[in-house]
C-alpha cells in the first residue's frame, strides 16, 4: 500500500542528513577538521555509536518501507519499478502542460479538418485499434493536435494527448513512418514512463545535499 507523500515532508530532512553523513560533504568536512580534533570526533562517535546506529537504522527502515511499498509491476512488460507519482498527479501535470502548450502555440494549432491533423488522427486510430487488447489502451482518452511549427517533434502526454509538429510531418514520407513515431511515443504513455522518471528524480532530490 502506498505511503502518503506528505510523509516525505518530514522524512526528507532526515534523509538528507544520512546523505550528508555518507557523501562528499562529510569527506570535505573531515579533511578540513584540524588533526588534534579528529580523535575527539571519533571518541564522540564511539560514545554515541548506538544512538547513531539506531537513528540511521530507523531512517533506513522507513525509507525501505516507503520504497518497496511504491514498487509496482509495469503493465505489458511486467518489470518492477519505483512509482511515487499517482494517476491524479500525472493528470494534473498533463493539464498544466496542455494549458502551457495552448498559450505557447495560440493561433498556431492546425485545425481538425487540416490534412496534417487528419493524417495523425487516422494513423493514431489504426494504432489504438490494433492494440486494443493492451492495458490502458481503451480506458485512455486519446486526442490529436498538430502544432504549426518547423520543429521536428512528436510526443504524448500521460493523459493521452498526442502532439505532432508540422515540421515533423513534412519529413514523413508515408503512414508507416508516422506509425513508428507515434507508436513509440504512445508506448511511453501506456508504460507511464513520465511518472517513473519523475518518481526517480524526486527520489534523487530527497538524497540531494
Amino acid at each position: 500500500r502506498h505511503v502518503h507523500p506528505l510523509i516525505w515532508i518530514f522524512l526528507k530532512p532526515a534523509l538528507k542528513g544520512v546523505a550528508w553523513l555518507t557523501g562528499r560533504s562529510a569527506r570535505k568536512w573531515y579533511r578540513g577538521l584540524p588533526a588534534e580534533k579528529r580523535p575527539i570526533f571519533f571518541q564522540h562517535l564511539n560514545r554515541h555509536k548506538y544512538k547513531y546506529f539506531t537513528i540511521i537504522g530507523a531512517i533506513g527502515s522507513t525509507f525501505g518501507y516507503h520504497y518497496y511499498s511504491h514498487v509496482q509491476i509495469s503493465p505489458i512488460t511486467g518489470r518492477k519499478r519505483y512509482m511515487l507519482m499517482t494517476e491524479e498527479q500525472l493528470k494534473l501535470m498533463s493539464d498544466l502542460q496542455n494549458e502551457e502548450l495552448a498559450k505557447t502555440y495560440a493561433g498556431r494549432m492546425m485545425p481538425e479538418n487540416s490534412k496534417q491533423t487528419q493524417l495523425v488522427a487516422k494513423v493514431t486510430k489504426k494504432i489504438i485499434s490494433a492494440n486494443a487488447d493492451l492495458p490502458n489502451v481503451r480506458s485512455t482518452k486519446w486526442s490529436v493536435r498538430v502544432l504549426d511549427s518547423d520543429e521536428k517533434n512528436a510526443f504524448v502526454l500521460p493523459s493521452g494527448d498526442i502532439y505532432a509538429t508540422r515540421g515533423m510531418l513534412e519529413i514523413i514520407t508515408n503512414e508507416d513512418q508516422l506509425a513508428i513515431v507515434l507508436s513509440h511515443e504512445i508506448s511511453h504513455t501506456l508504460l507511464s514512463h513520465s511518472g517513473e522518471k519523475l518518481s526517480y528524480l524526486q527520489l534523487v532530490d530527497f538524497f540531494g545535499t
